[in-house]
């Protein structure tokens, strides 16, 4: 699925966490590509910093 298609799935599917979306298109934990870019695509749709609240799962923590 390209960025658009992602972009456009997540705006009509009303979907705004991380890991629903996932769930409906993706698999797994979702990879190093489509990390960014669904958080990019979540920060616009729903107009909250990908870091706070519900959406803080897009983060993948670098250190321990």
């Amino acid at each position: 699925m390209s960025r658009r298609q992602l972009f456009d799935a997540v705006r009509v599917s009303g979907l705004t966490t991380f890991s629903a979306v996932i769930e409906r298109f993706g698999s797994g934990r979702g990879c190093d590509i489509c990390k960014p870019a669904l958080a990019s695509i979540l920060s616009v749709l729903v107009g909250e910093h990908v870091l706070e609240g519900r959406t803080r799962p897009c983060r993948t923590p670098t250190t321990t």
